[in-house]
């Protein structure tokens, strides 16, 4: 282990603590707290699936890495989706995306597996399997906190009539509540099948899976009925749902090449 290493994954991992710490004692927050318990308990799993494949040191340096890419990328995607008008001096007014921190993730850790050659593929396909747990668990936060709200049942059945909000004791759609569910039982089937199917299935059924859900959910989100950025406008999609769309179709040429080369292995047997 390097001694740039060391300094780097330790200083990475001071600025994480630092910056918990921090908040925790200015402004003891319920949201925060089970963002960092979903964080923790996903650490354990991560620890459990790769433990017989990588070194102790591997394994924490790569989900500190995870961890400030998620920080990064759910920054930086919110405010490029929701917060047309940003400057520096809102940034704390702004929220987090999962997808986006989810992208985040994926460029650190690769970044990460190139610069010290571990095999990048079996890495990601574990962190693949995690996702789901975190956003299950962060939606607790969410529900705790109150946002990422749902729209109104009337809005769901008759469309998006915006004169209807703000309605007084409306009935929702309980939106975190439901997303953590749907991501728990995602999860679930991931990790039950992580050691019975390629790393490449996990792979593409992940976001196969993960982007039509996440695609779907976002119809039912509140935040969607007074979008008026351009992209929205024209396409009735968010960014969000346009990246949901990508990860859709990567899952699809994954899976399609997984199929090919399978025929191709059975035919060269039979010859």
């Amino acid at each position: 282990m390097g001694v740039d290493r060391l300094v780097i994954g330790f200083g990475i991992l001071g600025l994480i603590v630092g910056i918990i710490i921090i908040s925790l004692l200015t402004n003891i927050s319920a949201y925060f707290s089970v963002i960092s318990i979903s964080f923790v308990i996903s650490f354990f799993m991560f620890y459990k699936m790769k433990k017989e494949e990588l070194g102790k040191l591997d394994i924490i340096y790569i989900y500190v890495i995870n961890i400030l890419g998620f920080a990064i990328g759910s920054k930086l995607f919110d405010i490029i989706e929701i917060h047309e008008n940003f400057t520096l001096f809102n940034i704390t007014n702004t929220g987090y995306s999962f997808v986006g921190g989810m992208i985040g993730s994926v460029l650190c850790v690769f970044l990460y597996c190139k610069k010290y050659k571990l095999d990048y593929l079996e890495t990601q396909s574990s962190f693949f399997v995690i996702y789901p747990l975190i956003y299950s668990i962060s939606k607790i936060a969410c529900q705790i906190n109150g946002c990422c709200r749902g729209i109104n049942l009337s809005d769901s059945v008759v469309g998006d009539i915006r004169w209807l909000e703000p309605l007084v004791n409306c009935i929702r759609w309980y939106q975190p509540l439901i997303e953590a569910i749907i991501m728990y039982i995602l999860f679930h089937w991931l990790y039950r099948n992580f050691n019975k199917l390629k790393t490449k299935s996990i792979i593409g059924i992940f976001l196969v899976l993960f982007g039509a859900l996440r695609f779907i959910i976002d119809y039912f989100r509140m935040a969607r009925l007074f979008r008026e950025d351009i992209l929205y406008l024209l396409l009735k999609l968010t960014l969000t749902q346009i990246v949901c769309i990508v990860f859709i179709a990567i899952g699809i040429v994954v899976l399609e090449k997984i199929i090919f080369e399978d025929k191709l292995e059975v035919e060269n047997k039979k010859q």
